[in-house]
């Protein structure tokens, strides 16, 4: 095997490599193994047929691209191997010869990251506040959530819950004939169609009212946009929220051990106090990667770019593959064309690539280190969490890429901590 490098703009290398016979046998016979075992040849048990037999059923060229097929990922890892080439993704190969077999193969390369004096990075840090208000709609939440709905002789208004029956008609035919459905009178009900809660708003029970709602331009049926439902509904029942007092009994009833008003108001003070610490955490983080980035400079492939995009729109069709939703259902609820999508996913992954690779720079300088027992540690923590599922992931936990994979999380970890310090004007620690 001989190895041609060329070394191209864009991080990125082009590997010739050109392939003897001698190379290639192996990779036939492998192939010829793999083909025989498949396929019935006449006068021969199957699998026993001689590879000159096999070659003449099937084709030469059918041989040799089978051949092809396992050679080729084995032959380029060999050869980055021995140009000890960083690989930063996938490379791109073809054949560009088939007698003999010469393969190209571009390398796209780690990104290159050169840092400009991020340890001169410094951003206040904002205090954490927790407002009387926050606490207040936290409680009024409560004392919805626990709340009875309680019969009420009045009209309707918004934030009632009402026991109706209902009828509607499309273009003169009954579409809906449901009978004591119990409806939330809001705003933001969307159900049946939008506009359908308001209609509700000031009738009296036992009250019939008939109206038409026009569907929306953008109704996800295309059939039915732009089109009138005709209404008719009749109130049996109105009941709105019987809110409780916010005293003492109001926090034992809550259920958690509270004795008092002011333990539940403590305890939901921390609680905010503590998410919005977090928040805060992570706003931080990112204003300090942001800072680093911008007074950063990269020199990356096309091709790591090409890869991380498709990284990502498989990561999107999955999630939208478990919601049931298909892509181009998607793409059309937010009005993107392919190509549109395509593009702001390509800013998403330039980010997120710039990101990653920054972080790994400073980790580099600052000497990073995570030793065996922090990964051993950070596992423990993992499983002590995890509850039922403990004996499920433990396996995947402690095997050789789980290992890594925490490797990676712990430096980035320590990482952020040590730019946060640096941030801080921690002097010492920078």
């Amino acid at each position: 095997m001989k190895i041609t490098r060329e070394d191209l703009q864009n991080r990125e290398v082009a590997l010739t490599i050109a392939v003897t016979s001698e190379d290639v046998e192996p990779y036939l016979e492998r192939a010829y193994k793999r083909v025989v075992g498949r396929i019935n040849v006449p006068g021969f048990r199957k699998g026993k047929a001689p590879r000159a037999v096999v070659e003449q059923f099937v084709g030469k060229k059918t041989l040799e691209d089978d051949a092809l097929d396992i050679m080729l990922p084995e032959v380029v890892i060999k050869a980055i191997q021995q140009e000890d080439l960083k690989q930063g993704s996938l490379p791109q190969v073809q054949v560009i010869q088939r007698e003999p077999i010469t393969i190209k193969a571009t390398v796209p390369l780690i990104p290159e990251v050169t840092l400009t004096a991020y340890r001169e990075i410094r951003i206040p840090v904002e205090p954490v506040v927790v407002t009387d208000d926050q606490i207040d709609h936290l409680l009024q939440h409560l004392r919805e959530e626990i709340a009875p709905w309680e019969p009420v002789q009045r009209k309707v208004s918004l934030g009632d819950q009402v026991i109706l029956d209902l009828t509607a008609r499309l273009d003169g035919s009954e579409v809906a004939n449901q009978k004591e459905i119990p409806y939330i009178v809001a705003e933001e009900n969307m159900s049946p169609v939008p506009g359908f809660a308001v209609e509700l708003v000031g009738l009296n029970s036992e009250e019939k009212k008939e109206f038409t709602i026009k569907l929306p331009d953008d109704h996800q049926d295309e059939n039915l946009a732009s089109k009138e439902v005709a209404f008719t509904v009749t109130i049996s029942e109105i009941k709105a929220k019987n809110l409780p007092e916010l005293d003492d009994e109001f926090a034992k009833s809550i259920g958690q051990g509270y004795d008092t008003l002011a333990d539940l108001t403590k305890q939901l003070k921390d609680d905010i106090f503590s998410r919005e610490k977090r928040s805060s955490e992570l706003q931080y983080e990112n204003a300090i990667i942001d800072k680093l980035i911008e007074t950063s400079s990269f020199e990356m492939s096309p091709l790591i770019l090409d890869h991380e995009v498709e990284h990502m729109l498989e990561e999107q069709q999955q999630n939208l593959r478990n919601q049931k939703i298909g892509m181009e259902q998607y793409l059309e609820q937010i009005g993107k064309t392919p190509e549109d999508h395509r593009e702001e996913l390509k800013t998403a992954a330039e980010d997120r690539i710039k990101r990653s690779h920054a972080i790994g720079k400073v980790a580099e300088l600052e000497g990073v280190i995570v030793t065996p027992e922090d990964i051993t540690l950070e596992i423990e923590t993992i499983l002590s969490e995890a509850g039922d599922q403990a004996d499920r992931i433990k396996g995947n936990l402690e095997s050789e890429e789980g290992n890594q994979s925490i490797e990676r999380v712990l430096t980035r970890r320590k990482t952020l901590e040590q730019l946060v310090r640096i941030a801080n004007g921690d002097h010492k620690s920078a």
